[in-house]
């Protein structure tokens, strides 16, 4: 085929002129030409030869073509126009200037978690567009996702197996899909759902972590029954470093019944991006940057709203100044006088505290001393008692007084071994 239009060959009565071939396959081989009326860069997609001229098949393929030329999305690869010349079919597709997935594993090995999730989240974006329309891919594989230049990744051929079926240019019994990446539903020629396209991305994420499907086998009948039968072992297996949380989105894409993935794209996107988050929080050591989590823009001096933006003008980082020290000191101040009077109060009314203690055990004293009666070694003496004692003291000889005295001292000291015991 490749050969046949070689030489600057020509379609649509001249419009689009082949440059050379950038892919082939069983079933098509890719052209990127020049399309002459729109003066840009495209690419053509040959579909392999019909031989008949049923009018009904080239209907419904006319009407695939058309629903699938609406699809537009960032990351969908753009069908621009569909033509039909002596039994051939041709798609005139936006040109991606880079390589599809299997090549650039091929030159990288397997991928950071971050560009992995980055990759799947750009198709999981396309997906979840084009099966909001009823559109299912059906054949989603690292051949069929353009990495361009600025990463930027792109699913292609979306919807062109329902055109190769309304062309009849399928075989009736062959199951569509590349084997590696089948759904279990698909390998058993059950229908399909969106669900069966998640599968096949889930598989794609496995393999750009890994370095290689969940599945490998001698046939490509071997290959579609592992996936219809079998669990596929853990991608941390062969690539240790994955996230436990990336890793468990990987296989909740990967369960055998439908029902049990994500409900649509758009989930399987927020899980995506919620394990890096997690993985992350959880310390998990990821390198490079992260693309799929949200940053805070760096400093940039911008233009004010509503002025018009200088033609030219190229954004500087702001160089963070230092803060002067007199601010700081300012705000000091009030905090420090007032830790000062705080602590004076506090003295004071220890002091206070104190001093009332101190006086109250001096009250207490006192008060004691005068409540209490004459010490034990004491005699209380009446009035008439003490004239008494005068008067003998004046009448008594001095004979009578060393008695008396006797008495009053031993009369004391018993009073007083009385006290004691």
């Amino acid at each position: 085929m490749a050969s046949k239009y070689a030489g600057g060959a020509s379609l649509g009565n001249g419009r689009y002129e082949l440059r050379e071939p950038v892919a082939t396959g069983g079933m098509a081989t890719v052209y990127k030409a020049w399309d002459t009326r729109v003066e840009r860069v495209v690419a053509i997609k040959i579909l392999r030869s019909l031989a008949k001229t049923d009018r009904h098949a080239i209907e419904r393929f006319r009407r695939e073509a058309h629903a699938a030329a609406r699809l537009s999305h960032p990351n969908a690869v753009t069908i621009y126009d569909f033509l039909e010349e002596r039994g051939e079919y041709y798609l005139i597709m936006e040109y991606v200037d880079g390589v599809n997935l299997k090549q650039y594993l091929a030159q990288k090995g397997k991928l950071s978690p971050e560009e992995a999730v980055q990759i799947t989240s750009d198709i999981c974006s396309v997906l979840q567009m084009a099966h909001a329309q009823g559109f299912i891919h059906r054949d989603i594989k690292p051949q069929n996702i353009m990495i361009a230049r600025d990463g930027q990744a792109k699913l292609t051929d979306f919807g062109i197996v329902r055109v190769m079926e309304a062309a009849g240019l399928t075989n009736t019994g062959i199951v569509l899909g590349t084997a590696d990446y089948l759904a279990p539903e698909q390998a058993r020629g059950e229908p399909l759902s969106p669900a069966s396209d998640l599968y096949s991305l889930g598989v794609v994420l496995y393999e750009m972590l890994a370095g290689r499907p969940p599945f490998l086998g001698s046939s490509a009948v071997q290959v579609a029954m592992q996936h219809a039968n079998n669990v596929p072992p853990p991608p941390s297996k062969y690539n240790p470093h994955i996230p436990r949380a990336l890793e468990l989105v990987i296989k909740k894409a990967l369960q055998k019944e439908p029902g049990r993935r994500y409900p649509d794209a758009e989930a399987m996107r927020q899980a995506l991006r919620e394990s890096l988050k997690k993985s992350i929080e959880e310390g998990a050591t990821i390198p490079g940057k992260l693309p799929a989590i949200e940053q805070l823009p760096p400093h940039r001096l911008t233009t004010p709203p509503g002025s018009p933006a200088r033609p030219g003008h190229i954004s500087r980082p702001v160089v963070p100044q230092p803060a002067p020290l007199a601010a700081p000191l300012i705000e000091q101040e009030p905090r420090t006088s007032a830790s000062r009077w705080s602590t004076i109060f506090i003295l004071i009314a220890v002091l206070i505290f104190i001093i009332s203690l101190l006086l109250g055990a001096y009250f207490a004293f006192f008060a004691s001393k005068k409540s209490s009666g004459p010490a034990p070694n004491q005699m209380a003496l009446t009035p008439g008692a003490i004239q008494r004692l005068n008067t003998a003291i004046h009448t008594a000889s001095p004979a009578r007084m060393t008695a008396l005295a006797s008495v009053a001292e031993a009369r004391a000291a018993g009073a007083h071994e009385d006290t004691s015991s």
